[in-house]
């Protein structure tokens, strides 16, 4: 099994999590599991489904722990479990186990079945307790406590010895049936099979149990039961198979029982029954195919006869004798005559009433000759006859074929199927082959039933030559090789089951013969969980008309779903989720809900009956697109719909046509999670699903209020409609969901507060809530009255107030979520009485006090206790170390401190330990009291043990061996990088970073194999970098990268945490594949050169080497590090020049070599053209566009000793600084007679356009008259149209209020915007640049003259601009729909007082898909190429469309190159920055 290869259990075999960080389901059937059943199953909190069957397991079963937790499926038969089962005991007389299925059949279980258990648990739908060794009578708990109950079986193996214990005795409840007994009113009446065989039971069978209308089998075989069975009226029956053989009924066989329009099967042999066959037997056309081979039962001694009977009772004998395989014909004479005398009395209805639709199929007649009739399709006559002493046996081909395939099924070593197939002659003997006999006396093998025996073979064509096989099960195994196409070509084969294997290849497109034969046989299909890939076949199930149940899930066949209803009349189960279908869905499946007859094969005499339409539609996981099909609602009989995890997209229908005419759909279980759905939610159509008990319609973009779904829908148990953008406030209508389990709404945008008749929801065991805007207090009372609450999470909302006591008193609650909210007080002491506690998170709010306060003693189940980022003080409380289960413990971010205390190593589970931004004190203390932690996975200690030697003993390695990541940053620790370290084999990632650590990096960190991210900078290492670290298995290869799995954590961790109080939230990670590989040694001493061996480290990410003192050049091998990010040299003494194959590094977000010795050309093109100049800084010899220093002007810089020239050096530089003294003289006399002119013209006017204005409208004088003051210049494109050319700089000043405050509109780096509203009624948007920032006039002229040619319908268009001194305007359209910044931080309102309106997912995914295509435009296609270098969500604009346009491309181009702060430094949160944008912006990680 894959457990021992990874930590990850959730990729473990049989494993499932469901994509949550918690197992869910546990599945190993037939492992060859031994052993016992742990207790500690029951720490798995969330645990749904426990299969264990089909094993060795022995001992007892602990019932108190694994029923008292969150299983609701059990199934640990077939085992060898023995014992009493335990009496579940409680206080709670209304405590209800979320138990719904349990199976413990086939094991060694003795003695009674507890009342007090079977009380607790009400919500079981079904029990299987056959074939073990009960006794006792059947508790009358399960009629009253259960109404749910829809099968019981207890049917049981009678024991042999005289003096051994009798299985289940006394009689049958009559709370079964009755209808109006106090307390057991319409108790199970959702009973559909009940299966008490071969038992002890005695009496009378109830009256009422004719009440039952839901029970289809009832099977009573092997009992004493006595009387009439005609007082169990049988009319208001839709009895399927009943089987009352084996019994001691008397008097005559009610005409009641003819009643079963459906009745496949009636059992009656060996009773006391007596009188004649009523004439009604012929109402009996329920029609059934016939069965091409019978089976003989060697134990019963029955025998089929497979003719249609219509002839005399003699025809009859002569027919049975016939039939009679394995005798001799004269030992069967005298039988055969006793037979036909005792048929004399039979009615000639037989022969004379639909002869041609009546198929005598099985005769059982009892040694007393009395007759008994069993109907089988249209009639079956069982009759036990005992004749001949053996079964009969298989031909020697059937034999040879089973042995070749046994050969080639490859069974495990030491299985004994090899020695029972090859010991014994007769194979219809041998383990797992059932036989049957023909009318022609042959006998033939009709079932291979050989699930989960460990074959790793391939499934052998002889199999083919079993022409009388009839049901093939081979699930469960390893079988591989190509699908075997025989399979399809067996003539009589009605189910195949070959799932959970390994089997590759197609299916089939035809089936070879099946037109000639008028179609195949088969039923069932079942080849779930290979690895079958290829087309989805179509056509091959034109030859399937018979197919009821086709099971194609998990595995990886491609194209659309074809029409399979209407190929396949009878289907009534399609499940083909779990593939990689594609295209829309078929309206073709609304052929599912009409009813058909099955069509009639030429060669067969049965008679056609109608079909019910689809029930069970499974398509989820899937590639599947297009508009949700309204069909999947007129599917009248459907129960369950899952089309969850597609890409559907459109509405849900508002009403389901033809609903109300039917008295609304049967459907039960709708799933359509996890697609693209968007529009209002629905409220309408769930008027007619009265029968829903589950809906999730999470993960989609549903807007509007939640409907009050109870009032349609009163069933309702599981409601998910998380991660959607609902809004309003909870209505009080879920007070009505008196059956509501599970409400989940979190991730949209509720508001308001908690209703109070949600807490009247008394089933209620999972609120979850998160990621809202919830508010107000949690109610003290309110709280306490969700007794059977498990969940509960309010995490992310705007809850005030303190925790009240009450919430210690919901006695089921597991998980208490309340994470960053605006909580205060202290923590209750009652929480030490909450036994059932597992989950804990209340990080993120203003809780105060001393965490010793609190009792944790008294919460052994406790697993995850996270209180980050509160105000706690005193230090780590002791009793919290007697949580022997914890395995998350996390206290970051308080005012903790003190030390770890010894008894921290009794959390021998503990794999999570984070202390970061606290005061703790006594590191090496941490680390000895850690010795216990064997599982220890995570160790974030950053921010404590200020200043303390960091210890170098070998024992702190042996501590902590299992530890897969540590950060210890900014703790000023001293002393040299520990070499413990390397024994930690399993280290992925180690972050010493801002330390005092010294001496060198070691050169063993490049033998530990796991890891990937070191993190030494900020400390006073010395030396070279190793070569060592060149050969790091996981930087150097990429396959070994690909290959490793390091899992996730069990929290959110970061590996930079921010220290600050203004922010305490860095970048969290929870998969450690999240985390970059990462060498940084930055702000060291380091030494030496940078090796060209840094080529190998192939997936190295990130390579930070900055404030050191290496020098050489930069090796051109980097260039080969084709998943580099960032590339961090400067401040250190490198020489040479920058590699031109940088360019090529796509991925290269970050390049700085700034404060080096470089020179030459700095590259361009690819990334190189974004990086922001200060990146080259301090390298004076290099040149390029990145810079704007032309490399061909630049000259050499020679040394020249020569006296003379530095004296004429001296004279250049007098006669320069005397010239620019003189300049500035004249600069300042010049401003005093400018100054002079303005206070004369004060009152005069300014020529503009030939137009005058008054200098008042326009105060920035600096601007208008600088020291560049020229005439204004006023250019406005073709594009604005002809009344824009026309205007002004007057109008201009008068749209904008003169550049009034309240018109501003924006703002950024580059300057304001400015509303222009203009008098004819049009607007524009002026951008006002910062004027000491731009080009000078010709060349700022000649740039924007270019911008305002680009056109792209996804850009916002430059209409013109104006120069006016050092004044420089640009002129846009205005965009009424503002930016999407506005939009997405809900600043959109709808009108006065309106609430914030929205984007749906269509809108964003538009917005998208503009933006891209306006940026792909000026970045690639528009001559010249524009980097934008500022693309952010308040830079994309919305037209009156909603259309996307790109403002502010092309701006950087307007700026001088020693200003580009604009561009580079951006301020606050910057959205979104693409990978090619190069500036090296500061992100808290």
């Amino acid at each position: 099994m894959s457990w021992a290869l990874g930590t990850d259990c959730c990729s473990w075999e049989g494993i499932n999590c469901r994509g949550e960080n918690t197992v869910r389901d546990i599945s190993l059937p037939s492992k060859g599991l031994a052993g016992s059943i742990s207790p500690s199953l029951s720490n798995l909190a969330k645990l749904l489904h426990l299969n264990l069957s089909h094993n060795s397991l022995s001992g007892g079963l602990p019932m108190d722990s694994l029923l008292f937790s969150s299983i609701a499926v059990l199934d640990v038969s077939f085992n060898h479990l023995d014992g009493p089962l335990q009496e579940l005991q409680s206080s709670n007389p209304s405590l209800s186990l979320p138990l719904q299925v349990m199976n413990i059949s086939s094991n060694f279980f003795h003695r009674t079945i507890s009342i007090s258990s079977m009380e607790m648990m009400k919500n079981l739908v079904a029990l299987n307790a056959s074939n073990n060794s009960f006794t006792g009578q059947i508790p009358a708990s399960i009629c009253i406590s259960t109404p749910s109950f829809a099968v019981l079986d207890l049917w049981s193996f009678g024991a042999t010895n005289s003096d051994a214990e009798f299985p289940q005795n006394g009689k049958i409840p009559n709370s079964i049936g009755q209808l109006n007994k106090k307390n057991s009113i319409g108790q199970l009446r959702r009973l559909e099979e009940l299966h008490l065989d071969n038992n002890n039971m005695v009496g009378e069978l109830p009256s009422a149990l004719g009440n039952r209308t839901n029970l289809r089998f009832i099977t009573l075989r092997g009992n004493r039961f006595t009387g009439d069975l005609g007082k169990v009226h049988s009319t208001m029956l839709d009895l399927k198979i009943p089987n009352f053989s084996m019994n001691n009924f008397t008097v005559t066989i009610h005409e009641s029982i003819y009643s079963s329009s459906n009745l496949i099967a009636l059992w009656l042999a060996f009773n006391r029954f007596h009188g004649h066959i009523s004439q009604r037997i012929g109402d009996l056309n329920y029609p059934k195919e016939p069965i091409s081979r019978g089976k003989s039962f060697r134990r019963m001694k029955q025998f089929m006869v497979l003719r249609t009977f219509r002839y005399s009772p003699w025809m009859v004998a002569h027919r049975l004798d016939k039939s009679l395989f394995g005798c001799q014909r004269s030992q069967s004479l005298q039988e055969i005559f006793h037979l036909a005398s005792t048929l004399m009395n039979m009615p000639m209805l037989l022969s004379e009433k639909k002869p041609a639709t009546l198929d005598l199929k099985l005769l059982d007649l009892p040694t007393s000759g009395r007759v008994v009739v069993v109907v089988s399709g249209v009639l079956v006559l069982l009759l036990a006859i005992s004749i001949c002493g053996r079964a009969a046996a298989c031909a020697e081909a059937e034999r040879a074929a089973l042995l070749s395939f046994l050969a080639e099924a490859s069974p495990p070593a030491g299985d004994a199927i090899v020695a029972d197939w090859r010991g014994s002659p007769d194979c219809c003997r041998w383990d797992g082959v059932g036989c049957g006999g023909a009318g022609d006396g042959d006998g033939a093998v009709t079932r291979l039933s050989l699930p989960g025996r460990g074959f790793n073979g391939t499934i052998s064509p002889s199999i083919g030559n079993l022409t009388g096989l009839t049901h093939l099960n081979l699930s469960g195994n390893s079988l591989a090789g190509q699908f075997p196409e025989v399979l399809f070509s067996l003539p009589n084969v009605t189910v195949v089951d070959v799932s959970y294997n390994c089997l590759s290849g197609e299916l089939p497109s035809v089936a070879t013969g099946a037109a000639d034969r008028g179609g195949l046989s088969l039923e069932v299909l079942d080849v779930s969980s290979n690895l079958l890939a290829g087309q989805f076949p179509s056509a091959i199930w034109e030859h399937t008309p018979r197919l009821v149940s086709l099971n194609a899930s998990n595995n990886s066949f491609h194209g659309s779903i074809p029409s399979l209803c209407v190929s396949c009349p009878a289907l009534a189960v399609l499940d083909l989720s779990v593939n990689v279908l594609s295209g829309v869905i078929s309206p073709g499946f609304g052929n599912c809900s009409q009813l058909r007859r099955r069509p009639q094969q030429p060669h067969r005499r049965t008679p056609r009956r109608a079909l019910r339409p689809l029930v069970y539609l499974n398509l989820s996981s899937n590639s599947l697109s297009g508009p949700f099909p309204d069909v999947l609602f007129f599917l009248p009989n459907v129960t369950v719909v899952d089309v969850s995890y597609n890409c559907l997209s459109g509405e849900l229908p508002s009403v389901a046509t033809g609903a109300t005419a039917r008295g609304g759909l049967s459907l039960e279980v709708l799933d359509v999670s996890s697609n693209l759905l968007a529009g209002q939610f629905p409220s309408a159509i769930w008027e007619h699903t009265p029968r829903l008990v589950s809906l999730n319609a999470s993960n989609n973009s549903f807007h509007g209020s939640i409907p009050s779904l109870c009032v349609s829908c009163p069933a309702l148990a599981v409601l998910d409609l998380s991660v959607n953008v609902l809004s309003g406030v909870i209505s009080p209508g879920f007070g009505n969901c008196s059956q509501l389990r599970v409400l989940s709404a979190g991730r949209n945008n509720l508001t308001g507060e908690l209703p109070g008749e949600l807490f009247d929801v008394k089933p209620l065991q999972h609120l979850q809530l998160p990621a809202n805007k919830i508010e107000g207090r949690l109610d003290q009372d309110s709280l306490a009255k969700l007794t059977n609450l498990v969940t509960l999470d309010l995490s992310y909302n705007l809850f005030t107030g303190e925790l009240p006591e009450s919430i210690s008193k919901m006695p089921k609650l597991e998980e208490l979520r309340l994470a960053n909210n605006n909580l205060t007080g202290t923590l209750p002491s009652a929480l030490s009485n909450w036994t059932s506690l597992r989950f804990i998170d209340l990080r993120s709010n203003s809780f105060v006090g001393n965490l010793t306060d609190v009792d944790f003693s008294g919460l052994p189940n406790l697993t995850v206790f996270d209180v980050a980022s509160n105000n706690f003080t005193g230090t780590m409380p002791p009793s919290i170390y007697s949580c022997t289960a914890m395995k998350a413990l996390r206290v970051s971010r308080n005012v903790m401190g003190g030390q770890v205390s010894p008894e921290i190593g009794n959390l021998k589970q503990l794999e999570f330990f984070s202390l970061t931004i606290n005061s703790f004190v006594n590191i090496s203390g941490m680390f000895w009291n850690l010795k216990g932690c064997t599982s220890l996975t995570a160790l974030l200690v950053s921010y404590n043990f200020y200043g303390e030697a960091l210890p170098d003993a070998g024992w702190v390695g042996d501590h902590v061996r299992s530890v897969r990541v540590i950060v210890m940053q900014n703790c000023a620790l001293t002393g040299a990088i520990p070499s413990w370290l390397s024994k930690l084999q399993d280290l992925n990632i180690l972050n010493l970073s801002g330390n005092r650590l010294t001496g060198p990096i070691p050169s063993w960190l490049g033998a530990m194999p796991k890891l990937y991210y070191v993190d030494l900078s900020g400390n006073q290492l010395s030396g070279v970098i190793p070569p060592s670290l060149m050969e790091m298995r996981l930087l150097t290869s990429e396959q070994a990268m690909a290959e490793f799995n390091p899992g996730h954590l069990i929290l959110m961790f970061s590996l930079n945490p921010d220290n600050g109080a203004a922010n305490r939230q860095g970048r969290g990670y929870y998969q450690l594949s999240g985390v970059a590989a990462t060498l940084n040694f930055g702000e060291n001493g380091i030494t030496g050169t940078i090796s060209p061996e840094v080529g190998k480290l192939k997936t190295l990410q990130v390579f930070d080497v900055s404030y050191n003192n290496l020098s050489g050049g930069i090796p051109p091998e980097l260039t080969g590090l084709d998943r580099l990010q960032v590339l961090d040299l400067r401040w250190n003494r490198l020489t040479g020049t920058i590699p031109s194959a940088l360019n090529k590094l796509n991925f290269l977000a970050v390049f700085n070599v700034a404060h080096n010795d470089l020179e030459g050309p700095i590259p361009t093109g690819g990334q190189f053209d974004a990086f922001p100049p200060k990146n080259f800084m301090g390298n004076p010899k290099l040149c390029g566009r990145a810079i704007s220093v032309p490399c061909g002007n630049m000259i050499g810089a020679t040394r020249d000793d020569d006296p003379d020239k530095h004296v004429g050096k001296r004279v250049l530089i007098a006669i320069v600084l005397g010239v620019c003294i003189g300049l500035v003289a004249l600069v300042v006399f010049l401003g005093c007679v400018v100054i002079t002119v303005r206070k004369v013209m004060s009152n005069g006017a300014v020529r503009d356009g030939g137009k005058g204005v008054e200098v008042s409208l326009f105060d920035s004088m600096s601007e208008l008259y600088g020291d560049c003051s020229k005439d204004t210049i006023l250019f406005m494109s073709e594009a604005a149209g002809e009344a824009a050319k026309r205007l002004t700089f007057v109008d201009i000043l008068k749209a904008t209020n003169n550049f009034s405050q309240e018109r501003i509109i924006g703002s950024g780096g580059y300057g304001l915007v400015f509303l222009a509203e203009l008098e004819d009624g049009a607007r524009l948007a002026v951008k006002k640049l910062n004027g000491d920032m731009c080009l000078v006039e010709r060349e700022f002229q000649a740039e924007v003259e270019a911008l305002s040619a680009t056109r792209h319908e996804n850009l916002v268009p430059l209409l013109g601009f104006c120069i006016r001194g050092r004044l420089r305007l640009l002129l846009y359209p205005y965009m009424a729909n503002g930016s999407l910044h506005d939009w997405l931080h809900e600043r959109r309102a709808g009108g006065a007082g309106a609430a914030p309106q929205l984007l749906d997912w269509r809108a964003r995914l538009n917005v998208a898909r503009g933006a891209s295509r306006g940026v792909l435009y000026i970045h690639e296609q528009c001559k010249p190429q524009i980097v934008h270098r500022d693309i952010k969500s308040s830079n994309i604009l919305l037209d009156e469309a909603g259309e996307a346009r790109v403002a502010d491309f092309g701006l950087a181009r307007l700026i001088l190159p020693d200003r580009t702060h604009v561009t580079t430094e951006l301020v606050g949160t910057p959205g979104y920055i693409p990978p090619e944008y190069g500036q090296a912006w500061s992100f808290r990680a």
